[in-house]
């Protein structure tokens, strides 16, 4: 091999070791992160309860609470606990609304008022509105699907025998 030859290998090689070492060289050092926990002492959680008009709890239905200052974005959202409860700790005062929905189409509604106290936030009363058509309705409702259904029953019984009597002429 010829001087040049032995050129052109140490300049391949230089240049691809420049190639491999360069993002080492240009990089920053790298800093690891961990994630921890702790107890928040004399925090003003607000938890709310729910539960279905059989007493049983909605275990683990989706949930989103809703801030004073917008309705639309959500503050936070989880599940309920095992027992139909969930909390949160606000960090303002105003009216806070919070939605639960199982995955059998049951919605719930409830809004909290926070006050601030001498000690920091205070839950206020807890108007708790269903968004469920009240037991009353939900009868009237079926009473009326059972009579329309005996009603479109009846007249096609009654089509196939006018239709019966006018083969029969």
């Amino acid at each position: 091999m010829g001087t040049m030859g032995s050129i052109a290998i140490r300049s391949v090689f230089i240049f691809a070791a420049a190639c491999a070492f360069s993002p080492l060289a240009a990089s920053r050092p790298a800093h690891a992160h961990a994630l921890a926990g702790s107890q928040v002492d004399g925090a003003s959680a607000v938890v709310l309860e729910f539960a279905y008009s059989s007493g049983e709890t909605p275990a683990y239905a989706a949930i989103e609470v809703y801030g004073p200052d917008d309705a639309r974005v959500e503050f936070q959202n989880g599940r309920t606990d095992r027992r139909g409860r969930f909390a949160f700790v606000p960090d303002k005062p105003g009216l806070w609304r919070a939605v639960v929905a199982d995955n059998m189409g049951h919605r719930a509604e409830t809004s909290v008022n926070v006050v601030l106290s001498g000690t920091g936030m205070a839950q206020g009363a807890v108007d708790v509105s269903r968004q469920t058509a009240p037991m009353a309705l939900k009868a009237i409702l079926g009473a009326s699907l059972l009579l329309n259904a005996g009603a479109l029953l009846s007249w096609i019984k009654g089509r196939g025998k006018r239709r019966a009597m006018e083969n029969g002429r």
